[in-house]
């Protein structure tokens, strides 16, 4: 499984791609505590901020995915929109950069 890992500060956008949890979180977690809005987004296109990165470090993955789905009243982006997390745990809409 790979993970996106896309972060925002200052007008700039940078994506990365990892294969490791452990790795894609840590890294996702220093760009955070840097100051940077970050999201990681796995392979089947579910994003995950920073308050919901251990989940992706869960052995029970599928138990927590549903209780994610199920605790959330956020509606689903759009095709081409970007959810991410500040540093107050406050979600930010912003247009994908990719034209």
């Amino acid at each position: 499984m790979t993970f996106t890992i896309r972060a925002s500060k200052d007008g700039e956008i940078v994506e990365t791609v990892r294969i490791g949890r452990t790795v894609t979180v840590a890294k996702a977690r220093g760009l955070f505590k840097a100051g940077w809005m970050v999201q990681i987004i796995d392979s089947d296109g579910t994003p995950y901020a920073p308050s919901q990165f251990d989940h992706l470090l869960s052995f029970d993955r599928a138990r927590n995915d549903l209780q994610k789905t199920s605790s959330q009243n956020v509606p689903a982006p759009s095709a081409g929109d970007v959810l991410i997390e500040d540093q107050d745990g406050q979600r930010q809409q912003q247009p994908d950069s990719k034209e």
